[in-house]
């Protein structure tokens, strides 16, 4: 009985090695990474390959939907097969992946037929058998196996090609600009006083400004908010004919007063500062608007005013009309006061205003990246501080004389008795040259 165990444990070791020697070596090595072919061919997908991405693939395979620009251009293939996406293609530029089967190669590769020699036969030696009847062999069942069917395969329309991948497309990406700019600016101005003769006059300012604009892409308007600081002179003259007549009462009786001259004229001269806040665009076609407020403040004002031929004459009742004439009991003029040179304001602050601005113009790009602004410009008051507490009309006023003092001559500046209003009215052409710089 123990010889029959020991016979049957020989038995199954000798059978368990026969079975691990029947098992292939090979078994437990992993398969060779097989390379990834265009869709339809042989051909093998390689780093920096160009490459159509076919029209009928409208999705990357992390979800994104493809934009129409990327099927109208060649791109190269950055890498063949990753980690998260083996057998997948990452397209350069893009950074998205796509199967072998969404892309197409701008170059394909015509497959090479060697031609193999015609093999040499030899002949075989007669030999003479026997007619030997062979049995007929049975033909088995055997499967054909079927044509593969055909791929779907993307026709490339050539004419819907043209001019793409040869420099000449640019692709819609958004883009930021931070501009700087320094022009100069001049024309005509008025500071609205509300005289016979609007007092007009011209300007010359410095501007120094910071824009910074959005766009959607290169063939979209830019955007944009601009500020800076604008320093400039205004110089605005007016001029008229003064005649006044009026009667005041005297200690002894009525006195008629004809006050005259020939011609007033005032000259303004202001040193001003502008804060704009505007609203700026700009187009592909290199036209441009600036639209928004500005804060104007003066700080520096004079003015100088001189009296042609002045003449005051008083009637008194006992004088039978004749008037007496330029005389220091009744009135006169001193030559200081003929001529005055004094500022517009004790506090030039008192003359700020807010203005709206408006610039229209065309703009020339340089290959540097830069720019250069030719335009027109136009700002016009819509407030004032400026408050004027003087009658209206008066450039000369006589008080009459008492039984102390002879009679009080007092000349006012045609600016402040012009009425409540000392604003700024402007328009003129601009230049400007612009530092662009595109993020």
């Amino acid at each position: 009985m123990k010889n029959v165990f020991k016979n049957m444990i020989k038995a199954c070791a000798f059978l368990l090695l026969a079975v691990g020697a029947a098992l292939p070596i090979n078994a437990a090595e992993p398969a060779a990474k097989q390379p990834l072919v265009y869709e339809g061919g042989t051909q093998q997908i390689k780093v920096g390959d160009s490459i159509w991405v076919h029209k009928d693939t409208l999705y990357y395979l992390t979800g994104e939907r493809i934009s129409k620009w990327v099927y109208t251009k060649p791109h190269a293939v950055q890498q063949v097969g990753g980690k998260r996406y083996p057998h997948a293609v990452l397209l350069q530029g893009i950074f998205s992946w796509v199967y072998p089967g969404s892309i197409v190669p701008v170059h394909p590769e015509t497959p090479i037929v060697e031609e193999q020699p015609a093999p040499i036969v030899e002949p075989e030696p007669e030999v003479v058998t026997e007619s030997v009847v062979e049995p007929i062999p049975v033909v088995e069942d055997t499967v054909i196996a079927s044509e593969p069917e055909p791929q779907d395969t993307v026709v490339v329309d050539v004419e819907d090609l043209q001019g793409y991948g040869k420099g000449n497309y640019e692709i819609p990406v958004a883009y930021q600009m931070n501009r700087f700019a320094i022009g100069v600016r001049g024309g005509f101005v008025s500071t609205m006083a509300t005289t016979k003769n609007m007092p007009l006059g011209f300007d010359a300012l410095l501007d120094l400004r910071y824009a910074h604009y959005w766009a959607k892409d290169q063939k979209k308007p830019a955007l944009g908010i601009m500020t800076g600081l604008n320093i400039g002179y205004v110089q605005a003259s007016q001029s008229m004919k003064f005649l006044d007549k009026y009667t005041t009462p005297t200690v002894h009786s009525d006195v008629d007063y004809v006050v005259e001259a020939d011609k007033v004229a005032e000259t303004d001269r202001l040193i001003q500062l502008e804060i704009p806040v505007m609203f700026s665009m700009v187009t592909p076609k290199g036209f441009f608007l600036n639209v928004g407020p500005k804060l104007i403040l003066p700080v520096y004002g004079k003015y100088t005013q001189t009296i042609a031929e002045p003449k005051i004459s008083a009637y008194l009742p006992e004088l039978s009309g004749n008037p007496i004439v330029n005389e220091v009991v009744m009135g006169k003029l001193t030559k200081e006061q003929m001529d005055v040179t004094n500022n517009l304001a004790d506090n030039p602050c008192k003359l700020m205003s807010l203005a709206l601005g408006a610039e229209l113009g065309y703009e020339f790009k340089f290959k540097n990246g830069h720019s250069l602004d030719l335009g027109v410009y136009a700002d016009y008051s819509v407030y004032t501080l400026y408050n004027n507490s003087i009658a209206a009309g008066k450039v000369i006023t006589v008080t009459p004389p008492t039984h102390t003092s002879p009679a009080i001559v007092e000349v006012q500046p045609m600016s402040t008795v012009s009425g409540n209003k000392f604003a700024f009215l402007d328009a003129g052409l601009k230049i400007s040259y612009n530092f662009d710089f595109i993020k």
